[in-house]
């Protein structure tokens, strides 16, 4: 095999975030315990899944976080409640965000979240989901 046509190691570094509610205070916790991971042990995450994100289907909130990029679903709000309840979503590092995308999938269920990583070159896709 010619080294044009040797296929590069591809390293997702996950994390995991219950976060209870997308606010101000919540990315804030989280860009400092990112900064703690990258300082401490030298971990960036190129995918942080967030659960319970409390994101409102009917508001236009739009959310940051330095060097991401977000993909997120609320869940419904059902008819008696007073808050916004559940959401899962991604913040997907902004080196493979272009070839990220949310993911078709069968069995669409209200608390799941799928994305996919598309990598042409070697025609890889890789699937992540969020309950």
């Amino acid at each position: 095999m010619s080294d044009k046509h040797q296929i590069k190691e591809i390293r997702l570094r996950l994390m995991l975030s219950n976060i209870e509610k997308m606010d101000v205070a919540s990315l804030t916790e989280l860009t400092v315990a990112l900064h703690d991971f990258k300082n401490k042990q030298g971990f960036t995450p190129t995918i942080i899944a967030i659960t319970e994100t409390w994101e409102d289907a009917e508001e236009n909130a739009t959310y940051a976080l330095k060097g991401y990029e977000y993909v997120g679903k609320p869940t419904p709000r059902g008819p008696k409640a007073t808050r916004p309840h559940g959401g899962v979503g991604f913040w997907v590092h902004k080196a493979v965000f272009p070839q990220c995308s949310r993911a078709q999938v069968n069995d669409n269920h209200k608390d799941i979240l799928w994305i996919q990583l598309v990598d042409s070159k070697i025609s890889i896709t890789t699937y992540v989901a969020v309950v």
